[in-house]
């Protein structure tokens, strides 16, 4: 369910950048604005980048600077015009190639932060998405190219979520005797840069593993659970790929079906359990996307299951595969 939650939500849209001028701290007014359209991007899915400029956000040129060294498509400044409060939203139109600013200057009234941003808003998504219907603003079209040393420096957008949940389906190939077994498993993590994240993963039960022989047949279930260390080697805007290193508990628990004269019974066994692995993400929108792991696990001590005088042991080491959905927040 949670699977099935995490894919409807990716595929429902796919985020926008949109890069916010910081108001100065001395206009209330501009500053609620500012909060509310940063609140209702976000209800939107949009992804937000934060950005600080030296120069006069009134000059088109310098949210074509903005927009630009945040990588989006859009920049949106709050503004005080000839004594009104607005509202200017840079856009790139790449249809014709062309930057162009829109204006937006609601009538005076106690709701105008509250106007700004559910028109700037909606005007993004018209623009961005195409979802239709016409807007009247004040157009100043830009056809000059970004200048190379204009005074503007834009605060680094936050390249990570600093959380992460994943629900994934998880494969174990305990060896040629036993097999693979399947099962679930979910992982919670704490990104502390962009490259290196720390969390757990559980797993179980992971059921499938079974062995037949002449004297019976035994059915294995296990479940993992350990701390992994990931480290980011290669990132793209959609495209992260890594390595993992982790260390937690192993357990396994055998039941037996022995064929008569033997009597059947069960039992079980807690290892160690270390595992290094690659782990590659593609994500299908700011904060969601499908992830892929292969690993190798190390037992100790290494498990065994015996039926009658036959006995076998997982190999060394062990191989995984994993798949599922990650969310970040």
């Amino acid at each position: 369910m949670v699977a099935l939650g995490v894919a409807a939500f990716s595929l429902s849209a796919e985020a926008q950048r949109v890069a916010l001028v910081r108001p100065p701290d001395g206009d209330p007014v501009l500053i609620e604005a500012f909060n509310r359209l940063t609140a209702e991007l976000r209800l939107q899915d949009f992804e937000v980048t934060i950005a600080d400029t030296s120069g006069d956000v009134r000059m088109p040129e310098n949210l074509d600077i903005v927009a630009r060294r945040a990588d989006a498509p859009a920049s949106v400044a709050f503004v005080q015009h000839e004594g009104r409060t607005a509202v200017d939203v840079w856009l790139y139109d790449r249809a014709t190639g062309r930057s162009i600013i829109r204006r937006l200057e609601p009538t005076a009234g106690t709701e105008v932060p509250n106007v700004l941003a559910i028109r700037a808003v909606d005007l993004l998504r018209v623009n961005l998405r195409e979802f239709g219907g016409e807007l009247q603003q004040e157009i100043v079209r830009i056809e000059r190219p970004l200048p190379a040393d204009r005074a503007a420096t834009v605060a680094p957008p936050p390249a990570f979520h600093r959380w992460e949940v994943r629900a994934e389906g998880l494969m174990i190939f305990d060896g040629p005797a036993l097999g693979a077994a399947f099962g679930a498993a979910l992982g919670f993590a704490r990104r502390f840069s962009e490259s290196v994240s720390v969390g757990i993963l559980v797993s179980g039960p992971l059921i499938g593993a079974s062995w037949e022989t002449n004297e019976g047949s035994a059915f294995v279930r296990q479940e993992i659970g350990w701390a992994e260390a990931r480290l980011s080697w290669w990132r793209m805007r959609r495209v992260d790929l890594g390595a993992t290193l982790a260390a937690g508990a192993h357990y396994l628990t055998a039941q037996g079906a022995a064929k008569p004269p033997l009597a059947s019974q069960s039992d079980q066994i807690w290892s160690l359990a270390g595992a290094i692995g690659a782990d590659g993400s593609f994500h299908l929108t700011s904060n969601a996307g499908v992830a892929i792991t292969l690993r190798a696990i190390g037992l100790t001590p290494r498990a065994g299951v015996g039926v009658g005088n036959n006995t076998t042991v997982l190999q060394l080491p062990l191989l995984s595969a994993s798949a599922g959905f990650l969310v970040g927040f």
